[in-house]
């Protein structure tokens, strides 16, 4: 069988068949997963996680079928819950339990899996979090936590464009499909989780650069997501103007994206992506016309030729950019170490917390209550620090969870860079006696 490289749903849209709704009149229900609650929202391996999903019913007919909720984490399903109905415009929770693993997860709600309701519209039934399973350091750095999220959503993404197929049309709508899903589920669970970690920083965090610019990229992402689930009923439907108009919101969210530019994350590659699916639309109009036979045209190998090298390059310059970003936390040279020199996986006041960042020359290492108020700061004209829990009158931090803001002045070829790392620290109480 011949095989290329080929996102196909393109080639749909090339055709130009405007295809109807299939509406018949009758009121219909609408099933959409709404939200996904994970307590805890950070857990330890080992630990159970309960998984609340809020189904609602946002269509203008009752759905009086009994239906099932499949829960999944990466690609195992975990549980399958009933639900008896769901009248218009109503909405009910329904929860499962995971035990947690350590590592990266995807986890994946969807409402009736076997299509026994149906619906106005069908494609809207899933949603995807991330969740983030690993052993909970006393020190955990939230600047990080975003820009491996940007970084690993985009890379993944960006391997969504191209993919080994075959030469069945329908075959390979249906995979480009399914990529598409995968590819949004994974820009709605990264902006989801990118607008959580700047809703919950307090006021004077939340104007920083990394927390504005994280927020930033979670709406685009958020909105980008949208415009995926719009555009697969399109191509399902092989509607040429709805699945142009979706694909005109995605180059747009792409530029938008490339604008973007804070700490050391840099989107700028992404208007050259942009560009290159412009390159593919064109093509893919082209290519409907030439099959439509309302033009002489190119070859069609060729036009397919061009098709392929376009998105191929668009997914490159996604993939590209995303591991370099993802790389960017592995290379920052911030080093947080007890007297052990390891990560502190327990903090207690009275302990030495070093903090070093290698080639600074001056560091500030500040310390704020949940609500905001800064209880402790630290200052040195060095490359290192060494703090022991104590506030600004000297006292022991009582136990809890704050949030730090490191600043360092990195003095490199005779100019400054400054080097900025926000995050949590949890404080364990003293032992029996005061001791560890």
């Amino acid at each position: 069988m011949r095989r290329f490289r080929l996102f196909l749903p393109f080639v749909a849209l090339g055709l130009g068949l405007l295809v109807g709704t299939d509406a018949t009149g009758e009121a219909q229900p609408d099933l959409l997963i709404r939200a996904i609650r994970l307590a805890p929202a950070e857990p330890e391996p080992g630990e159970a996680v309960q998984i609340v999903a809020t189904i609602a019913n946002v269509g203008d007919g009752d759905a009086s079928e009994a239906f099932h909720v499949q829960f999944k984490v990466d690609d195992l399903a975990i549980a399958r819950q009933r639900v008896r109905q769901l009248r218009a415009g109503r909405t009910v929770e329904v929860q499962a339990e995971w035990e947690a693993i350590e590592g990266e997860h995807r986890v994946t709600v969807e409402a009736d899996p076997a299509d026994a309701v149906q619906e106005s519209n069908e494609r809207n039934n899933t949603l995807q979090v991330l969740l983030t399973v690993r052993r909970r350091a006393a020190i955990y750095s939230l600047t990080d936590e975003i820009t491996l999220t940007i970084g690993r959503s985009l890379r993944l993404t960006g391997e969504g464009l191209g993919f080994a197929i075959g030469a069945d049309f329908a075959a390979a709508l249906a995979e480009g499909l399914k990529r598409l899903e995968e590819a949004r589920l994974t820009l709605s669970g990264a902006g989801s989780k990118l607008l959580q970690i700047a809703d919950g920083l307090p006021s004077p965090l939340a104007g920083e650069p990394i927390a504005r610019g994280g927020r930033a990229v979670g709406e685009l992402f958020l909105a980008m997501a949208s415009s995926l689930g719009r555009l697969a009923p399109a191509l399902q439907g092989l509607n040429l103007e709805a699945g142009l108009a979706a694909l005109r919101e995605i180059e747009a969210e792409l530029i938008a994206l490339s604008r973007l530019e804070f700490e050391r994350v840099r989107l700028g590659p992404l208007a050259l992506a942009a560009q290159h699916l412009e390159e593919a639309v064109e093509v893919a109009l082209t290519l409907g016309a030439s099959l439509s036979g309302s033009s002489s045209g190119q070859a069609l190998g060729e036009l397919i030729s061009r098709l392929q090298t376009a998105l191929g390059k668009a997914g490159e310059v996604v993939i590209s950019l995303g591991t370099a970003i993802e790389g960017l936390a592995a290379n920052r040279g911030i080093i947080f170490s007890d007297a052990a020199c390891r990560l502190p996986m327990v903090y207690r006041p009275g302990e030495p917390l070093s903090i070093r960042v290698y080639g600074a020359v001056w560091l500030a290492f500040e310390v704020y209550s949940p609500e905001g108020k800064l209880v402790a700061r630290r200052v040195v004209v060095d490359e290192a620090l060494q703090w022991r829990g104590e506030d600004n009158q000297g006292r022991a931090l009582p136990a809890g969870q704050y949030f730090y803001r490191l600043l360092a002045d990195r003095g490199i070829g005779g100019y400054a860079e400054e080097e900025r790392d926000l995050g949590r620290l949890t404080i364990t109480a003293p032992g029996p006696g005061g001791g560890a």
